[in-house]
């Protein structure tokens, strides 16, 4: 047997090297280590994802009819166009009534395609982002507590997120993010179960 750090001899039956010290596993030991025990994809429902944007939607609408109103009145006014004074209030309203949700809409498909989840012995790996990925890691003892909360969205139709409380003073984890939400899970309850499992391993 090699020790898998140094590569001299070690015993077979030795747990370290007697010659660097490092801790000896058998392969099996070495895959299993490695190896998720949990592996969690958020659910994409296009149904939940415009419904949870409304808010979004209605921002927006006024937003882009005030803006481009308020300057397009000025520009009928000072062109002299035969054209209703808040026209282009309406016509802005309405295209970013129409446009925000579809935006939203494949901007969320594209952050669920890329988002995963893998729950380890002492760790969480986890991957998120939009048109970039973020990979992300951070060891159990730096979460704190494990919650199930359901959106009035997520239980209309049987979803729900697992937030994961972490310590402030964890490296890994931003200190402005407290949480991880693992958002629209099927099955939530079952989920929940497996993942406070594992942490409290």
């Amino acid at each position: 047997m090699y020790c898998h750090n140094c590569g001299r001899d070690v015993r077979g039956e030795a747990n370290f090297c007697e010659h660097c010290g490092a801790p000896q596993f058998s392969p099996e030991e070495t895959r299993d280590e490695y190896k998720p025990l949990l592996i969690i994809r958020p659910f994409f429902s296009p149904l939940v994802t415009l419904f949870k944007q409304i808010p979004i939607q209605i921002l927006f609408t006024l937003w882009g009819g005030a803006v481009f109103g308020i300057g397009g009145y000025f520009i009928i006014k000072y062109l002299e166009l035969s054209l209703h004074p808040w026209f282009f209030a309406v016509l802005f309203g309405c295209l970013f009534f129409f446009i925000t949700p579809i935006v939203y809409l494949f901007s969320m498909m594209n952050r669920y395609a890329k988002t995963e989840y893998k729950f380890f012995r002492n760790k969480l790996d986890y991957s998120e982002g939009v048109f970039t990925v973020g990979d992300r890691s951070i060891s159990f003892d730096g979460i704190i507590e494990v919650n199930l909360v359901r959106g009035v969205a997520q239980r209309m139709f049987g979803l729900g997120t697992i937030v994961l409380s972490t310590a402030v003073t964890d490296d890994i984890v931003s200190h402005s993010r407290r949480e991880i939400r693992i958002v629209d899970l099927e099955y939530p309850e079952i989920l929940y179960k497996k993942v406070k499992a594992i942490i409290s391993r």
